[in-house]
């Protein structure tokens, strides 16, 4: 959740800088591919599923992309922003429990 946060954070900070939608920054599937699998270098990045032919990625938003990888990595749990979990009532506790 920590990689997926910080990478989010990057793609938005470097659209708005370059005044780019933030999927031609960093496409939904290569979003999810550095969330499931993080890469580890520069070259790693470009090989990414979904950033095939994107020249467009300098060394430089490279670099800053697999620093905020390491930062989602080292992010304490405390500081993740995850939405709220959803209320239960316990009605439907006892009837999930019931049914079950």
């Amino acid at each position: 959740a920590g990689v997926a946060q910080e990478v989010g954070v990057w793609r938005e900070r470097l659209a708005s800088e370059k005044n780019r939608n933030p999927r031609s920054v960093l496409p939904d599937l290569a979003y999810a591919a550095i969330v499931a699998r993080p890469p580890k270098t520069s070259d790693d990045v470009r090989r990414l599923r979904g950033m095939e032919g994107r020249q467009h990625l300098s060394a430089a938003d490279a670099t800053s992309l697999l620093q905020a990888i390491e930062r989602g990595r080292e992010l304490p749990k405390d500081q993740l922003n995850l939405p709220p979990e959803p209320v239960r009532s316990r009605v439907s506790a006892a009837v999930v429990a019931v049914l079950s």
